[in-house]
């Protein structure tokens, strides 16, 4: 599927704003695009995403990874902390948070899921403390986003990235 230009410019913008992160007490996000383009995306509450259905595991030629109950994979972003979310903004518009009650379905360590408050309000789901998202270019059985600018991942069933 051809990206379109409005995602592709999204991707670099967010890839941006999520690389340089902000401080919990900021209340809106500069990100600059050149010397003398930028943008500025007020913080409020994320786009939601609930789940009511369980977290569960699906195989792919990586290995296997977390899905929501439709099946869209689950994302990591590693420079998150444990439990906090620094993919604000214009980053959760192309990474929506995976929001909504976790629920263990097959394959997954109920004990692993857990939840955090985003900074803008909700509750995001988290997986051995990693905050969740989704891909917004993905749909149900795609992995597309596994890797971007090796900074996100799929989630492996113990928590961390799946390397492969």
């Amino acid at each position: 599927m051809p990206i379109r230009p409005l995602v592709l410019g999204l991707l670099l913008v967010s890839l941006s704003a999520c690389a340089e992160g902000s401080s919990p007490s900021t209340t809106e996000t500069s990100v600059s695009i050149d010397t003398t383009t930028s943008l500025v995306a007020a913080e409020g509450p994320p786009p939601t995403t609930p789940s009511f259905g369980p977290v569960s595991v699906e195989l792919s030629e990586d290995g296997r990874y977390l899905v929501d109950s439709g099946g869209r994979a689950l994302y990591l972003f590693v420079l998150d902390d444990q439990r906090v979310s620094t993919c604000q903004g214009v980053c959760a518009e192309v990474w929506p948070p995976f929001m909504g009650t976790p629920v263990a379905g097959q394959g997954v360590d109920g004990t692993h899921l857990g939840s955090a408050e985003r900074r803008g309000g909700g509750i995001q789901v988290t997986y051995a403390g990693q905050p969740l998202y989704f891909y917004a270019e993905d749909s149900a059985g795609e992995t597309t986003g596994h890797g971007f600018n090796d900074f996100w991942f799929l989630v492996d069933p113990a928590g961390g990235p799946l390397s492969g």
